[in-house]
């Protein structure tokens, strides 16, 4: 029996990807979630550099060569490059399981963990989980396990994926990325495919207990990990008592929608109940989080009561696009976007106009997407008079003759506003679609990438 094992810390899946397993993508068609990353310098003496200048689609040729021509003006009077990218986020397999946020925050175990990660949400990049959304101490470290099965590409057999490659939500990698967490479960891999080399069984087959026993001997798992179970620590008891809490902060929301069909009965019913405006306003917030309309009126009153936008979490440009810290008024807005109450159009669009001339990417994405989620012609309208505001489009970049790097936050303003115009049904004279083919052929793989995602699924419709 031959045993291919994958063993790469830097989540290179190709191996995975060559023997047919299903990958996933960094730049996915649903809004451009990214990470940041750069090719660093390297100076004499130095013995760590830590870089975040651009986006990287490292599997684009292209791409990375254009990163390499421009890291060398970037960087003219260092010693030496390195000469490989930067990027906290590459392609994944689909694994026999995949770990989530949701499992992570509900602090959730697993029959067959192989690894105890522990970091908190610094992600350097764009997170989409809804859950995100809410008020949560992010820059807390949080304890995770990890299972084997998500290293295993689910349909395959014979092939081991470690690291960022693994089968996981992309926001959940942000707790799993760094170095000591990946050369744990390397180890682990290593350990399990010499064992089933050693014993004559295939990786599904293979004594996982055993594998733990070792693990915890040499320190890299605790010893209560061989008593875990597939758990789910939220119980349908549970969620009344967390439900009737939920004002006091989205306390404990994360467990609200790890059981979405449980809760959804459970939080219409609070609604109903609820007497003061502020907490009507909660349950509203988490019911649209699971696509439930029930407080669409009064998600519409809170927006409107604000004169203009608040200040939200104290962002500097570069942290506005790392992570999901939205304000009050952005998490009001996305909730009043997932009612697709054709009424928060209007209100939305008043919110965006406050934004000019100068938008903040951290807003108006929040309306971008609310507006997406709404859809029809009105929407289509607010966004195509965004783009004709000055300074608002022209950076897409074909060439490499200027900065990627100082223009990026302009090109994620402009490309998520052409996706949101042209999935509302763009404008007689085709603006998004115009904007998008620009994308489409940008150096940048990570915009190409995404502009031919969006087109391309508009033309199977």
């Amino acid at each position: 029996m031959v045993t291919k094992i994958l063993i790469d810390s830097t989540g290179n899946a190709d191996l995975a990807a060559a023997a047919g397993a299903e990958t996933r993508f960094a730049a996915n068609d649903r809004e451009l979630a990214i990470q940041g990353a750069g090719l660093p310098p390297r100076n004499l003496g130095t013995s760590y550099t830590n870089t975040d200048y651009m986006y990287v689609d490292e599997t684009d040729i292209k791409d990375a060569t254009h990163v390499f021509v421009y890291a060398k003006q970037k960087f003219s009077r260092a010693f030496d490059l390195s000469k490989m990218l930067d990027t906290r986020e590459r392609r994944r397999i689909v694994g026999e399981t995949e770990f989530t946020v949701l499992d992570q925050m509900n602090c959730r175990t697993y029959s067959d963990s192989i690894a105890h990660v522990y970091t908190n949400y610094d992600s350097h990049g764009i997170m989409s989980h809804r859950v995100l959304e809410f008020p949560y101490d992010y820059y807390n470290a949080h304890p995770s396990f990890v299972p084997y099965r998500s290293s295993l590409p689910k349909g395959i057999d014979g092939i081991l994926v470690s690291g960022l490659a693994s089968g996981g939500d992309r926001d959940a990698l942000a707790v799993f990325r760094m170095q000591p967490d990946v050369q744990n479960q390397g180890y682990a891999l290593g350990y399990i495919a010499a064992t089933a080399l050693k014993d004559g069984v295939s990786l599904r087959k293979v004594d996982v207990k055993k594998v733990q026993r070792h693990l915890t001997d040499i320190g890299s798992l605790q010893p209560d990990v061989l008593n875990h179970t597939d758990n789910f620590e939220t119980t349908k008891s549970e969620l009344p008592e967390i439900i009737k809490n939920l004002p006091n902060g989205y306390e404990n929301v994360c467990r609200v929608l790890w059981h979405p069909s449980e809760s959804l009965p459970l939080l219409q019913k609070a609604f109903d109940n609820a007497t003061q405006k502020e907490d009507k306003i909660v349950y509203a917030t988490v019911l649209a989080a699971l696509d439930d309309p029930t407080g669409a009126d009064v998600l519409l009153e809170a927006v409107k009561s604000f004169d203009g936008w608040d200040d939200g979490p104290k962002w500097s440009v570069r942290s506005e696009i790392h992570g999901f810290s939205v304000s009050e008024l952005g998490r009001l807005i996305l909730a009043l976007g997932r009612t697709k109450d054709p009424r928060g159009v209007a209100v939305i669009g008043e919110k965006l106009k406050l934004l000019q001339p100068a938008y903040r990417w951290i807003h108006a994405r929040t309306c971008l997407l609310a507006l997406e989620s709404i859809g029809g012609n009105e929407a289509a309208m607010v966004v195509a008079d965004m783009l004709e505001q000055p300074k608002t489009t022209g950076f897409a970049r074909n060439n490499g003759t200027e900065s990627t790097e100082s223009i990026r936050y302009k090109s994620i303003i402009e490309i998520s506003a052409a996706r949101t115009l042209y999935r509302c049904g763009d404008t007689p004279d085709g603006k998004a679609r115009k904007i998008l083919e620009a994308y489409a052929n940008d150096i940048r793989g990570v915009f190409s990438r995404h502009a031919n995602e969006v087109l391309h699924q508009k033309s199977k419709q």
